[in-house]
C-alpha cells in the first residue's frame, strides 16, 4: 500500500473527540507487522512497543478530528449541532457532513440569524443547523433516521471521500488542519 493510499484508509475511518476507536483499529492493523506489543489503555490511547536497542523514541498523534454533535431536532426537521473542537461557525454554512451510520447532511446558517443586525464573523454555533432531509422533528428522531441510529447526542464529521488537494506539495482536505473552505 503506497503513502496516498494509507492516508486515505487514516481519513476515512477519522472521528469525532470521544469516538477514536475506528481510528485506532486501522492504526493496529497497520502498526501490528513492525510492532511488537500493541495494547489500548483505558483512555483509548493505541500503545505500539517495537523493542530495541538504540534511544528510546515516541511518536504521538491525534486520532481525532473536530467534529459536530447533534444537540436537538427542530421541528421542521433539522438538527441543531454542536461543535466537538474548534470550528469557526461563520465558515461552516454549505460544508458536508457524514454520521458513522452513513446518514449525511448540509449544515446551513439559520435565515433569521443570516439576515439580523450581524456583523461578518459573528456567527454562533447556535446559528447553524443540519439539514438532513427530514421534513418534520418526528422523521428526523424517529422514522427512517432511527433505524440509522441518528440520536441526539451523536456524533458526525466532514466526509473523507472529499477531494484531497495536492498544492505546493502539501495535502489538504477533510480531517486535516488548514483544509481549504
Amino acid at each position: 500500500m503506497n503513502f496516498l493510499e494509507t492516508f486515505r484508509l487514516l481519513l476515512a475511518a477519522a472521528s469525532p473527540s470521544g469516538y477514536e476507536a475506528p481510528e485506532a483499529e486501522v492504526i493496529r492493523r497497520l502498526a501490528a507487522p513492525y510492532c511488537d506489543k500493541i495494547k489500548t489503555d483505558p483512555m483509548g490511547n493505541l500503545i505500539c512497543r517495537k523493542k530495541g536497542s538504540g534511544k528510546k523514541l515516541m511518536l504521538a498523534a491525534h486520532m481525532d478530528v473536530i467534529g459536530f454533535m447533534v444537540s436537538r431536532f427542530e421541528k421542521n426537521g433539522f438538527l441543531s449541532v454542536t461543535n466537538v473542537g474548534g470550528h469557526r461557525p461563520a465558515r461552516l454554512s454549505g460544508k458536508k457532513v457524514r454520521f458513522p451510520s452513513g446518514v449525511r447532511g448540509l449544515l446551513f446558517e439559520r435565515a433569521e440569524a443570516k439576515f439580523g443586525e450581524k456583523k461578518a464573523g459573528e456567527t454562533k454555533m447556535t446559528d447553524i443547523l443540519l439539514d438532513i432531509g427530514a421534513t418534520s422533528e418526528e422523521d428526523g428522531s424517529g422514522g427512517r433516521y432511527r433505524r440509522l441510529r441518528l440520536r441526539s447526542g451523536g456524533n458526525c464529521r466532514r466526509p473523507a471521500d472529499e477531494p484531497l488537494l495536492r498544492q505546493f506539495g502539501v495535502l489538504r482536505g477533510p480531517a486535516l488542519r488548514y483544509e481549504p473552505g
